[in-house]
């Protein structure tokens, strides 16, 4: 009988290894099948026959038949099959060889999707202790020091303007 990682052909059956991009895992195979997208093919160490085995972490292949992965690039992830690489959407990042895009920190933005990093909320403007925006809509109040403010203003120091800081704003 025909062993695993191998493919019997032809009247006498003589055992021949699997091509790379390729692999038979099961005994008596009499071809050998190809590895299929979001996989590729390795030599194993200690048999010497092609095995398919997923892509690491990072990487992906939307080919069959392949040798390798490929490294996602930055402002990408890793789609869940590791069959293609997709952008981060707005509001997240994506570093080279990343399996999964990160949200933006607190006080930093990403206005577009696929960008390899945030940028930081310019002065006086803020995401309020949250994460993930797109923009800064929150302009601090600049009071001078011992000076407190009054009831009415919404949320402890905060304004929300209708508009981007990089717009200007007419009330300031």
């Amino acid at each position: 009988s025909c062993p695993a990682g191998f493919q019997c052909k032809g009247g006498d059956h003589t055992k021949q290894a699997c091509p790379g991009g390729t692999h038979a895992e099961l005994e008596g195979s009499v071809s050998c099948d190809v590895c299929s997208p979001g996989k590729f093919s390795v030599d194993d160490a200690v048999s010497g026959i092609q095995l398919c085995t997923g892509c690491p972490p990072g990487e992906y292949q939307d080919a069959s038949n392949s040798t390798s992965c490929h490294t996602v690039i930055s402002g990408y992830e890793v789609n869940s099959g590791r069959t293609d690489q997709i952008p981060c959407p707005a509001g997240f990042y994506g570093e080279g060889g990343s399996n999964v895009c990160t949200i933006c920190d607190v006080d930093a933005f990403s206005n577009a999707s696929a960008l390899a990093g945030c940028s930081a909320c310019p002065n006086g403007w803020s995401t309020k202790n949250r994460q993930g925006h797109v923009s800064c809509p929150l302009r601090l109040w600049n009071l001078p020091a011992g000076q407190s403010l009054h009831p009415a203003c919404p949320g402890a120091g905060w304004i929300v303007p209708s508009i981007h800081p990089s717009h200007g704003d007419p009330r300031f």
